[in-house]
């Protein structure tokens, strides 16, 4: 699990490191940036994204890459 706190200090490059290791991650109180950051992450890679938060307007749903079978759920 990757807490919002750990998150804030990697570099773009270090995230995309741990994409590229990780099969499912995990990812824990994050900013609405953060959270966004990630969106566009997995939705560069092709995934499928949804986020939920507790608040109505946070992130929306992004609809599928056409040619991926991914998904990433951030939560």
């Amino acid at each position: 699990m990757i807490h919002g706190l750990d998150l804030r200090d990697m570099t773009p490059a270090i995230i995309d490191d741990i994409f590229s290791s990780f099969g499912e991650l995990v990812f824990a109180r994050l900013t609405h940036e953060q959270k966004t950051t990630i969106k566009e992450m997995c939705r560069s890679r092709g995934a499928v994204v949804a986020v939920t938060d507790d608040t109505d307007n946070d992130s929306p749903w992004s609809p599928p890459h056409p040619k991926s079978d991914k998904t990433c759920q951030i939560l």
